[in-house]
């Protein structure tokens, strides 16, 4: 599953496929002949065919498409691999949590947008080993742990008896709008959306990039300095939030 984040890893010089986010089209230029026109194929080492009629050809716009931008890191995808064939508790967790990454932005016609945020609670649950209590509480901590060294504000909300930074907030938040979601709550397009307009899932994203970055610094797989310097480079993060890069150097 790490090459829906960092790239292809390899098994045996073999590419390891896996492609629930991508179908294979093709036809045989003959829409008038009595054989089916249309022809799909998906999976990885075993690959279904579906065919059918030019008549019932269906597109359907993809709810999420990847930032422009977006590139393999390949530091992070070589300590990945590297970690495949380990079978420790957190090495596992890490592998799971990809699985409900997958979730969260699989192009499915009929997925609810409001299952996304929490398909990706679970997984950075799954990826920090949350406490069966005090769960926004310690998804702040660990997250605002995990990112590199910075001099990020402590910000206080009207009603809280307590401080946290932006990105506290924003754990917070996130993973109240989970709660809501998963006890019915009717949840509007807004509330997707921070108030300054940010996707919630872009900035999760962001964020579950910089945890498997801190992880891997904390398993001493990533040094610290190379650690900040990549983020620096290629973090959305402090547009997403609204919080000055510098905080950060």
């Amino acid at each position: 599953m790490a090459a829906y984040l960092f790239g292809l890893p390899t098994d045996r010089k073999h590419p390891v496929c896996s492609s629930d986010n991508f179908i294979g089209f093709y036809q045989t230029f003959n829409p008038h002949g009595e054989e089916p026109a249309v022809a799909f194929t998906f999976g990885s080492y075993f690959r279904m065919r579906v065919v059918g009629s030019w008549y019932y050809l269906q597109f359907v716009t993809p709810q999420f498409v990847p930032d422009m931008e977006c590139e393999p890191v390949e530091t992070i995808q070589s300590h990945l691999t590297s970690l495949c064939s380990t079978d420790e508790e957190r090495v596992v967790r890490l592998f799971r949590s990809l699985e409900w990454l997958k979730l969260t932005f699989m192009n499915y016609e009929g997925f609810q947008p409001d299952a996304r945020p929490v398909a990706m609670c679970t997984a950075f649950e799954t990826l920090l080993d949350f406490p069966e209590q005090g769960k926004s509480r310690y998804f702040s901590g660990e997250v605002n742990r995990l990112l590199p060294p910075n001099k990020l504000l402590r910000l206080t909300r009207q009603g809280e008896t307590f401080d946290d930074t932006a990105v506290g907030w924003w754990c917070r938040d996130f993973y109240d709008l989970r709660s809501r979601i998963t006890h019915g709550e009717k949840i509007r397009m807004n509330d997707l959306r921070t108030t300054t307009g940010q996707e919630h899932l872009r900035i999760a994203l962001s964020l579950f990039d910089e945890c498997i970055c801190g992880l891997l610094v904390d398993w001493g797989l990533l040094a610290r300095q190379d650690r900040q310097m990549e983020f620096v480079r290629r973090s959305h993060l402090p547009d997403q939030l609204g919080v000055d890069v510098n905080a950060f150097i």
